[in-house]
C-alpha cells in the first residue's frame, strides 16, 4: 500500500508538470482554461487565474490588449472674413431714412432785371430768394417746389429848404421755382445728385411824381424771367451728429434764361415805353460772394 501512494503522487507530479507546458502555448495563453487539479475540490476556485499570470509572465507576443480610443481633434477656429472698406453699413443711409418725407427750406434763387428811367434806362437788379419743399417719391427721384418774393422801396431827401423828399421807385418781385432732383449715388452721409429745374419770375414797380416838379413823371416798371437749367452737385446729411433729417447741398451748373422788362415815362407829355429783351447763358456765376448762399446752396430740414 505506501508504493501504491507513492506511484500516485509521482502520477499526480508528472501530470501538474504536462499541464504547465501545454498551458504557456500561445493558444493556451489566449483562451486560459482551469487545470484539473488531483489535490481535490479545494484547488478548483484559484486555479483559474494562474495560467494567465503565468503567461504574462512568460511574455507571450501573440497577446494583445486593446488600445486606448485617441482623443477627438478640436474643431480648427474660423478666422473673421476680412472687412470691406467700401462696403456700406448695414443700416439705412441718411438719404434713405428722408425717402417718402417732406423737408422745407431754401431751394434757390433768381434775378429780375427791370428797367429804371433815365438815360439809358439802366437796369435793377432785384434777386428772389425761393423758399419751398422737396420729397423723394423713391430713393432715385424727387420732387420740389418753391416760391419767393423781394419788395424795394424807398424815398430821397435833400437838405434843401422848402424842397420835398422824392420818392424812389417800388418794386415787387415775385418767383416760382420746380426741379426734379435724382440721386445717382448714396453713401452713409450724403449723396451726389443732379438737378434739372425750371424758373418763372415776374416783377412790377412804379414811381410816384416828383412833388417839385409839374406834370406826370409816373413810372411803370415790368419785368418777366423763364429760365430753366441743370444743376450737380452734393448733398451732405448730419447724421454723424444725429440730426439726419438735416440736409445742405451745393450745386453748381448751367442756366439759360429769358429777361423781358419794360418801363413807361411821360417824356414832354407824352407816354413812352421802353422794352428790352435778352437771352443769357452761362454757368454758375456770382455778381456778389453772398450770391453764393442763396443760389447754389440749398439748406433743408426734412419731417418724419
Amino acid at each position: 500500500m505506501p508504493r501504491a501512494r507513492g506511484r500516485g503522487a509521482s502520477g499526480a507530479a508528472l501530470t501538474a508538470a504536462l499541464w504547465a507546458v501545454f498551458s504557456s502555448s500561445p493558444a493556451s495563453a489566449q483562451q486560459p482554461q482551469t487545470a484539473p487539479s488531483m489535490a481535490g475540490p479545494a484547488t478548483v476556485g484559484t486555479s483559474a487565474p494562474a495560467p494567465a499570470v503565468a503567461a504574462q509572465g512568460q511574455g507571450s507576443a501573440d497577446v494583445t490588449l486593446p488600445a486606448a480610443a485617441a482623443p477627438a481633434p478640436a474643431p480648427a477656429a474660423v478666422a473673421p472674413a476680412p472687412e470691406d472698406p467700401e462696403a456700406k453699413p448695414a443700416g439705412p443711409t441718411d438719404h434713405e431714412q428722408v425717402v417718402h418725407h417732406w423737408g422745407v427750406g431754401l431751394l434757390s434763387a433768381i434775378e429780375l432785371r427791370p428797367l429804371l428811367p433815365g438815360p439809358n434806362y439802366p437796369e435793377q437788379s432785384l434777386v428772389v430768394a425761393m423758399l419751398g419743399a422737396r420729397t423723394w417719391l423713391g430713393k432715385r427721384v424727387g420732387f420740389e417746389f418753391g416760391l419767393g418774393f423781394n419788395t424795394v422801396s424807398g424815398k430821397r431827401a435833400d437838405d434843401l429848404q422848402g424842397r420835398k423828399d422824392v420818392p424812389e421807385p417800388t418794386n415787387w418781385g415775385f418767383a416760382l421755382h420746380l426741379g426734379l432732383p435724382v440721386s445717382l449715388y448714396d453713401d452713409q452721409h450724403y449723396q451726389f445728385m443732379i438737378l434739372p429745374e425750371l424758373n418763372l419770375g415776374m416783377a412790377v414797380g412804379r414811381t410816384k411824381d416828383d412833388p417839385n416838379a409839374l406834370g406826370d413823371q409816373a413810372v411803370r416798371q415790368r419785368a418777366q424771367l423763364l429760365g430753366g437749367g441743370l444743376r450737380a452737385g452734393a448733398e451732405v446729411q448730419f447724421g454723424m451728429i444725429g440730426l439726419p433729417m438735416l440736409a445742405l447741398s451745393g450745386t453748381v451748373g448751367l442756366r439759360l434764361n429769358y429777361h423781358q422788362s419794360s418801363v413807361e415815362a411821360d417824356q414832354n407829355g407824352v407816354v413812352v415805353t421802353r422794352t428790352r429783351s435778352m437771352f443769357a447763358a452761362s454757368t454758375s456765376s456770382f455778381n456778389d460772394p453772398w450770391d453764393l448762399f442763396v443760389s447754389s446752396i440749398a439748406a433743408l430740414y426734412y419731417f418724419r
